[in-house]
């Protein structure tokens, strides 16, 4: 069976799929935050099985002794809540009706199926949701949080752009992507570590939700329209063997990172230090794009509006896990994490007027920013 290693700040999920071409999207999909050199000894293991009976029959009646319901992903928003069930072996079973996926994981939750009607079109999706969860799951440690952030690079060197959602991170994230040398980080969730000095900021891959906007913006830079073909569900290859939509976008339209970084004509990168941490804020008013250095004590009080998930209640999977339960991670200690990042990386409001993006990114926004 065709199996690839997926490497995430040390954590190793190895995933066997008999779809090699479902593993070919996963690696564009996920790189290049996720390395792919194999490892001798993966830390859990993820293995897709298509089988309409199987699938039918896990979520049948009595197929097991039914448990309170388990916060199978975590999204911003906060956890989705999964019916679940145990066997009398131990292993859990886990539904996602919402894309017709089951998941079955062994008695050790280190041995994960994932469990289809044939053909489903939402498993490829469901997939690269598994192995980023279990990434996720080990990022929030007493060094390390996840920031509900967009990031751009130049060099070595990243700016990340923070804040709650429809705060305008994906429109200043574009916009800074045409600086001179910019290249892709993460357009929704940047893992910090603080356990390394200087400290380390490393994209984790998410589909790139645009509006039709954003989209003909990009087509507008492009010169071209080939780039509306593009899903997230396939490879770049795949859509660029289909042929190119005309007519204008009336709905949102869904990249990968990749898709998203030939889109624009830049590159991607993983990983990157942490030089700035931009809070967005539109203002609906006249004007363009004003900069303003918040002081340490007002970076502090920003903890909220930056931290991925920090409505909810839990920041983990209660499934996709490997320690079994959410880390113990208090309020304090997230704040305790905050503020050592804050001390070290300056932190600024960024207003948005109504042509704040009629100006050069490079002088405008990243060269500012990156030379404080």
């Amino acid at each position: 069976m065709p199996t690839s290693d997926f490497t995430y700040r040390g954590l190793t999920v190895r995933v066997d799929d008999p779809e090699a071409a479902d593993l070919a999207w996963l690696e564009e999909f996920l790189a290049p935050a996720f390395a792919t050199r194999p490892r001798s000894a993966p830390d859990c293991t993820v293995r897709v099985v298509r089988d309409a009976a199987r699938y039918a029959r896990l979520q049948a009646p009595g197929a097991g002794v039914a448990s309170a319901p388990l916060a199978g992903l975590v999204l911003d928003s906060g956890p989705v809540a999964m019916p679940a069930w145990e066997s009398g072996d131990g292993e859990l079973t886990v539904c996602n009706a919402e894309v017709r996926i089951v998941y079955v994981l062994g008695r050790d939750r280190r041995q994960v199926q994932v469990i289809s009607a044939a053909n489903a079109g939402t498993l490829r999706t469901a997939l690269m949701k598994v192995v980023r969860e279990f990434a996720m799951s080990a990022a929030w440690t007493r060094d390390s949080l996840v920031l509900h952030a967009a990031a751009v690079a130049v060099g070595e060197r990243a700016v990340l752009i923070s804040g709650p959602k429809n705060a305008g991170k994906t429109s200043l994230l574009l916009h800074a992507l045409r600086a001179s040398g910019a290249r892709l980080l993460s357009n929704d969730r940047v893992v910090v570590d603080l356990a390394t000095m200087p400290a380390a900021a490393h994209g984790m891959p998410t589909i790139v939700s645009l509006r039709p906007g954003s989209v003909e913006q990009i087509a507008a830079a492009a010169g071209s329209r080939a780039h509306l073909r593009y899903n997230s569900r396939h490879t770049i290859a795949e859509c660029e063997a289909a042929a190119a939509p005309t007519g204008t976008v009336s709905r949102k339209l869904g990249f990968s990172p990749a898709q998203l970084g030939r889109a624009l004509g830049v590159e991607l990168i993983g990983c990157a230090v942490p030089a700035a941490i931009v809070f967005p804020q539109v203002t609906q008013q006249p004007g363009g794009l004003q900069l303003r250095r918040l002081s340490l004590d007002d970076a502090v009080q920003r903890l909220p509006d930056s931290l991925f998930g920090a409505r909810a209640l839990l920041h983990t999977s209660d499934v996709f896990n490997l320690s079994g339960a959410p880390p113990p991670l208090t309020l304090a200690d997230l704040s305790d994490i905050w503020r050592r990042l804050v001390a070290l990386t300056p932190v600024f409001e960024c207003l948005l007027g109504l042509d704040a993006y009629a100006g050069d990114p490079t002088s405008q926004f990243t060269a500012v920013v990156l030379d404080t």
